[in-house]
């Protein structure tokens, strides 16, 4: 099964591919916006993430399953990025008839953690243990927190499925 987690953001998506649990790849989606206005980046945006997903696909498979991180955004501009970015991956889930399920924060660093109040740096600790992974110096911590999603969604195995 071919997880994709994913920490949505404003600007930056952190991304994870696992693979039957294995770490396939893993990095930070930034598009680059022409559009100046918020609506505008926002589709913009969309889109961007639909080309990236479609060339994942072509390169390491059908993704099976989506796990995101639902987050809390509280300034307006970053609520509908957000949100945008969210409905895009369920839309994208539904259309594909993969799987899908949504995270709090909290909920994921519970699980990679064993704490509810875990740090970033903790969430990077866990997951550098889990996939045995080296520190490496100037990895964004929405890398780490993707994989953490991605692996709790994986682990967890309770999806909601979509069908046509």
């Amino acid at each position: 099964m071919l997880v994709l987690g994913i920490d949505p953001g404003a600007v930056n998506v952190g991304y994870a591919f696992l693979e039957d649990g294995v770490l396939v790849k893993a990095g930070l989606f930034s598009p680059t916006f022409k559009e100046t206005t918020l609506n505008g980046k926002t589709i913009e945006g969309m889109v961007a993430l639909r080309n990236f997903l479609d060339r994942a696909e072509e390169k390491i498979g059908h993704i099976d399953a989506i796990a995101v991180e639902r987050v809390p955004t509280q300034h307006m501009g970053q609520r509908d990025r957000i949100l945008g970015t969210e409905n895009f991956l369920r839309s994208f889930a539904i259309l594909g008839e993969r799987k899908y399920k949504e995270y709090a924060a909290v909920s994921v660093k519970k699980f990679v953690t064993g704490n509810y109040r875990a740090s970033k740096d903790d969430v990077r600790q866990s997951v550098s243990e889990i996939f045995n992974l080296k520190e490496e110096k100037g990895v964004k911590p929405d890398v780490f927190d993707a994989i953490a999603i991605a692996y709790t969604g994986f682990k967890e195995g309770e999806w909601d499925e979509f069908t046509r």
